[in-house]
């Protein structure tokens, strides 16, 4: 019988659990596992492991780079006037990791709506807000129970008032705050430019044209309710006083939580953009960075926002 050959390779072996028998080769990625997978990381980990991949360290390394890859994509792609396949790839790639992971340890859920507003998605922005709101803020509800429902709010009413989501002192969520504040702003404006339009042509075309005027004006929020667009001047009055009002409050409220975000934006964005940390308390400049980050394009890319912020700061 030959001696056995030595050599300096490794034997065959579970890369995870270095069981040498019993084994079968990954059919997707050739890669040895053995039969039963083992004691942390469940067989077929893409079906089986859906909603809690964080929980399951094995699978972290791929998470980051899912994220390494948005990244990529926003920083190099993602600026003001963004192809919109570079935003449509960051979003699927977040939403799917978000379906891995419903507890979202890596906080992509601070991402996700200002790229749907970027979108021109606003009504799926305010429903996924919503849900983080209620139910998301719920401390019995189980996130790594995949029988409850997750983001299934629809048609949440961004008009609703704001009571004590988005506005609280003690914590908040600045990035669903500013986004909540963002969203506002764009159905107030649409609002003011059905108000302008309304006065200068109402009773000078027909209601038909008039509408459809109208349509050209206002983003798919107002667009998606026939109800506003054919609001009285009245009626459509009272809804700017309302949301004017809700818009002031949401500043205050981020305005006072972190001092530094909404100066920054003013003053040098493309600054606080760049200065990106890993980590950040909340109120820091960091913190206010890093939500520069999430969300300057879509303030930008949203005219008269940033204009309205300036007299809010006034």
């Amino acid at each position: 019988m030959p001696p056995p050959m030595v050599t300096g390779l490794s034997p065959r072996a579970c890369a995870l659990c270095r069981r040498k028998d019993d084994l079968l080769r990954c059919s997707k990625c050739q890669h040895l596992r053995d039969i039963q997978g083992d004691l942390f990381v469940p067989d077929d980990i893409f079906n089986n492991g859906v909603g809690h991949f964080w929980r399951i360290i094995e699978t972290r390394p791929y998470m980051l780079a899912c994220y390494g890859v948005v990244d990529a994509l926003l920083l190099n792609f993602g600026s003001v006037g963004a192809p919109v396949d570079a935003i449509e790839t960051a979003l699927d790639h977040l939403t799917d990791m978000m379906r891995l992971c419903r507890s979202d340890n890596m906080g992509l859920r601070g991402v996700v709506p200002f790229l749907l507003v970027r979108l021109g998605r606003d009504q799926e922005a305010c429903d996924f807000m919503k849900w983080y709101a209620t139910t998301g803020n719920d401390a019995q509800y189980g996130w790594g129970n995949t029988e409850l429902p997750y983001l299934d709010v629809k048609d949440a009413d961004i008009l609703e008032p704001l009571g004590n989501m988005w506005i609280t002192t003690q914590w908040l969520d600045l990035t669903h705050s500013i986004a909540v504040l963002l969203s506002k702003i764009r159905v107030l404006l649409d609002l003011q430019a059905i108000h302008a339009v309304t006065i200068t042509l109402g009773g000078k075309l027909p209601t038909e044209i008039l509408l459809l005027i109208l349509a050209d004006f206002v983003g798919p929020v107002i667009e998606s309710r026939p109800d506003l667009l054919r609001s009285s001047i009245e009626e459509v009055s009272h809804l700017m006083v309302t949301l004017k009002s809700q818009v002031a409050t949401l500043f205050k409220s981020a305005d006072r939580y972190n001092r530094h975000f909404f100066r920054s934006m003013l003053n040098n964005p493309a600054s606080a953009i760049a200065d990106r940390s890993e980590y950040c308390s909340p109120g820091s400049h960091e913190e206010s960075n890093t939500v520069m980050g999430f969300s300057y394009y879509a303030w930008a890319e949203t005219p008269g926002a940033i204009q309205l912020v300036k007299h809010l700061r006034n």
